[in-house]
């Protein structure tokens, strides 16, 4: 496996959009930690795309390196598309143990976001509260 995974590497590095979004997604079907650290990297790929492919993956791992790389993903990336796979994800995390998790939804309840990502920030801490 080992192997397979820096294959999967490599083309995260220095493949195509396809073969990086790709390869993000099969990252995820693995499931082991050690790709943890690659697909975070991948959150800042140029390709939204990508980027979503990576947060899904990240979100099958369900590892803890993940949660303030996503906050960061929540808070500065430029695509909707991305935030709201990010918060989607962070939202089915435990608020009692993450409790960063549940600033940023605060946080974000007097944001400027409107459609699905206030839904998702408002349904999220209706239901922690």
């Amino acid at each position: 496996m080992s192997s397979e995974i820096d294959t999967l590497i490599r083309q995260i590095d220095e493949g195509t959009e396809n073969q990086r979004r790709n390869a993000a997604m099969r990252m995820g079907r693995i499931r082991t930690p050690k790709c943890v650290p690659p697909l975070i990297r991948t959150l800042k790929d140029p390709s939204r795309l990508v980027r979503v492919a990576a947060i899904q993956s990240l979100s099958w791992i369900q590892d803890d390196q993940m949660i303030l790389p996503l906050i960061d993903v929540v808070k500065h990336d430029t695509s909707d598309l991305v935030r709201k796979n990010a918060l989607e994800v962070l939202a089915r995390r435990d608020f009692q143990s993450h409790p960063e998790i549940r600033q940023l939804f605060e946080e974000l309840v007097h944001s400027h976001y409107n459609g699905e990502i206030r839904e998702i920030i408002e349904s999220t801490l209706k239901k922690y509260s």
